[in-house]
């Protein structure tokens, strides 16, 4: 579950959850399943939060939390991240391909619902300080790229990420979200 707050006033105060419903560690496990922490993306310039677990997609807005339309209940994201303009919201693994769901990504529309394939990649997606380029890693079983792209806004029906051909490659083991120093 996925509890959002205000710290308003100086106080602590609830504002609302999503996946209230969601199955517990114990429970999960009891299941045969696998407990998994919900995927989050908070939107760059609204107070709206998506967050991904179990088989949906909700967004929470001050209005309260709300099923994503487009996404298939089969949808399993890890990872979600908004496009720099947050018209889009890219999700990984990909919805669309059961045999190798870690080879692409989805990229939905959060108004229409229209669901694309996009590139892979396997960690949050962060966005430069000057704009117009984002990073994001991805593992290859023996090294991790940096993977480096442009957003170019003008796909429809939402923005893609399009992949540079040159990458950074790391030596590392348990990764995370990049990060750009603000300078």
């Amino acid at each position: 579950m996925v509890h959002i707050w205000d710290c308003g006033a100086g106080q602590l105060r609830e504002l609302g959850s999503v996946s209230a419903e969601s199955s517990g560690y114990d429970e999960a496990v009891d299941r045969g399943g696998a407990w998994e922490t919900p995927a989050v993306a908070w939107h760059p310039h609204e107070p709206q939060l998506m967050v991904a677990g179990e088989g949906r997609v909700v967004r929470w807005s001050p209005a309260g939390p709300a099923d994503l339309n487009g996404p298939p209940r089969t949808a399993c994201y890890r990872s979600l991240a908004f496009s720099p303009d947050g018209r889009t919201l890219w999700a990984t693994p990909s919805s669309g391909d059961e045999d190798n769901p870690w080879d692409s990504s989805d990229v939905l529309d959060p108004v229409s619902g229209a669901v694309g394939s996009g590139p892979r990649w396997d960690t949050g997606i962060a966005e430069h300080p000057g704009g117009g380029l984002v990073a994001t890693l991805r593992s290859d079983q023996g090294a991790t790229y940096v993977l480096f792209a442009r957003v170019d806004h003008e796909t429809a029906p939402a923005a893609a990420m399009r992949v540079l051909r040159r990458a950074l490659i790391l030596d590392v083991d348990g990764y995370e979200t990049p990060v750009f120093s603000a300078d």
